[in-house]
């Protein structure tokens, strides 16, 4: 581990990921002073075909949505507020229930078991068709988005991860 995210651990100014249990996890980004922003945690549950979160200050949201499109919103929610809070994601340090950390290839999307059937090509597919349209939208390329959309039949999926990133 490098002195810089040792420092940003030692000070709390981390993103930090609790697994608590499967697909349910809690992110805490801290409070930013120079943004004026408090701390937020947030609760996800990732159910089958439901997607839930659920912030500290009582608001939640629940989202039915297609298997594929789960892990995806889960990683869309992170993104928009280490954007907010102008957090690089080097600083998100992920935690078992027992307060021992872990370090997944993947990152957080290691954490959550995907909501399909393994094996399912069609659905791993849309899953990977809605990250390239997540890519798009935090690129600011829209262009392609249509196309996207209907070869890989994500219409569900894209309209809901709008909804999500319309926010709070």
């Amino acid at each position: 581990m490098n002195e810089c995210l040792n420092l940003h651990i030692q000070h709390k100014y981390i993103v930090e990921t609790v697994l608590r249990g499967p697909n349910n996890l809690i992110v805490t980004f801290p409070k930013n002073l120079y943004l004026n922003l408090p701390s937020l945690s947030t609760l996800y549950q990732i159910l089958p075909k439901q997607f839930i979160l659920s912030r500290i200050n009582g608001k939640e949201y629940k989202y039915d949505a297609p298997p594929y499109a789960l892990r995806v919103l889960l990683m869309a929610d992170i993104l928009m507020y280490l954007d907010k809070y102008d957090i690089d994601t080097s600083l998100i340090v992920i935690y078992d229930k027992d307060g021992n950390r872990l370090t997944p290839s993947n990152g957080i999307m290691d954490l959550v078991t995907p909501e399909y059937r393994e094996g399912d090509i069609k659905a791993e597919k849309q899953e990977m068709a809605l990250i390239g349209v997540l890519t798009q939208i935090v690129l600011g390329e829209f262009s392609n988005i249509k196309q996207d959309v209907s070869k890989f039949d994500i219409e569900e999926g894209v309209e809901i991860l709008f909804s999500l990133l319309q926010g709070d």
